[in-house]
């Protein structure tokens, strides 16, 4: 009995490993910004994939500009898995 339950693990596992395994779909990153103190102006959020230009050069990456307020939301859809930073 306990052999086939330790096969039943190994096939499981050896599944999940499989190069045949769904890869990672596309997600939405959403951002709410909170604690702004004047309703007035604009807000960006910036989506870096990487340490290259940030905090500041959002030249060619994903950037969302919305009239300041308090709990504003800004969302980037169709994001692969990953690490990004946000500015």
């Amino acid at each position: 009995m306990l052999g086939k339950f330790l096969t039943s693990y190994i096939v499981a596992g050896a599944c999940l490993l499989s190069p045949f395994a769904p890869s990672a779909v596309a997600g939405e990153v959403v951002v709410r910004v909170t604690g702004v103190r004047a309703a007035g102006g604009s807000i960006g959020c910036v989506l870096f994939p990487n340490a290259a230009g940030f905090p500041m050069d959002g030249a060619n990456v994903p950037m969302v500009w919305l009239p300041a307020s308090d709990g504003v939301v800004c969302r980037f859809g169709d994001v692969s898995a990953g690490v990004y930073a946000i500015a």
